[in-house]
């Protein structure tokens, strides 16, 4: 389980605004589990996206987020996009070099909403990598028609990066 950095301040705090609280990846079934807890009922056109970087090697991989308003470190180029709408359909990417990438999975009933949490499912095989525990992961929930509402981060004065974490 990921924490957000500012989840215990955020919680003293009474706001309206969406906080990404936690992030939870479980792969032991066929099936790759990623799920979110947010600080309010998840709206509902909103799409959760999950950036995930196989080996940490500088510059193998994509530099930025889907909507080009991220940036990610060098070490931290992602290989595979996870894009979760909040209706239900679920589409994987794969990076085929610093800016493009191609859809390798996509289901309609892979998503569930149940007031602050998200959860998607889908086949684990769908991703090349093969030992979760050593990948990186960068998580944002932004609007349908754009803007992030809000990224899991270390460091909450640095919002142009995707911050990546891993298991401990």
């Amino acid at each position: 389980e990921f924490l957000d950095a500012q989840e215990a301040q955020d919680q003293s705090q009474e706001s309206s605004a969406i906080d990404l609280q936690s992030f939870i990846a479980r792969w032991e079934t066929p099936e790759l589990m990623l799920s979110a807890r947010f600080s309010v009922t998840i709206p509902g056109e909103s799409v959760f996206e999950v950036y995930i970087d196989l080996n940490h090697q500088p510059y193998v991989g994509n530099g930025a987020s889907y909507d080009m308003s991220l940036r990610a470190n060098p070490a931290d180029f992602w290989e595979y996009l996870v894009r979760a709408e909040s209706q239900g359909r679920v589409t994987v990417f794969r990076s085929r070099g610093r800016r493009d990438k191609e859809q390798v999975f996509s289901a309609s009933d892979a998503v569930s909403v149940q007031g602050d949490a998200l959860t998607v499912h889908f086949p684990k095989a769908v991703l090349a990598g093969r030992d979760p525990m050593r990948w990186g992961w960068a998580v944002c929930l932004k609007g349908a028609e754009g803007g992030i509402f809000d990224c899991l981060q270390r460091n909450p004065g640095v919002t142009e990066f995707l911050d990546f974490f891993q298991a401990q």
